[in-house]
């Protein structure tokens, strides 16, 4: 009989470890505004909603030592007229004129 073969198991480093801790606590915050936010949402015009999602989204960018977003109101009168759209079909779907109308 031969030796036997030990096996070798690689444990994930400290490092690595709390850099996926941080990705999913972020992740299940981004997703937890984002399901409450959906479920206690005023209309498509509700500013303070979307000022509410945008700090919560940098103050967990801002734990992760990332900068802020910052809000472009080009970009959200784009979004919001998308989302209205798509309100008045009942189904969800890309913006086909997204290249012409964000430049």
């Amino acid at each position: 009989m031969g030796k036997p073969v030990s096996e070798t198991v690689a444990m994930p480093s400290p490092v690595s470890s709390q850099r996926a801790v941080a990705f999913l606590t972020s992740l299940a915050l981004v997703l937890a505004v984002f399901v409450l936010g959906a479920a206690t949402a005023r209309p498509a015009g509700a500013s303070t909603t979307e000022s509410a999602v945008t700090s919560k989204i940098n103050a967990a960018r801002a734990t992760h030592s990332r900068h802020r977003l910052v809000t472009r109101s080009d970009l959200v009168d784009v979004a919001r007229g998308q989302a209205r759209r798509m309100a008045a079909r009942n189904t969800l779907y890309h913006n086909p004129s997204l290249a012409q109308q964000v430049r």
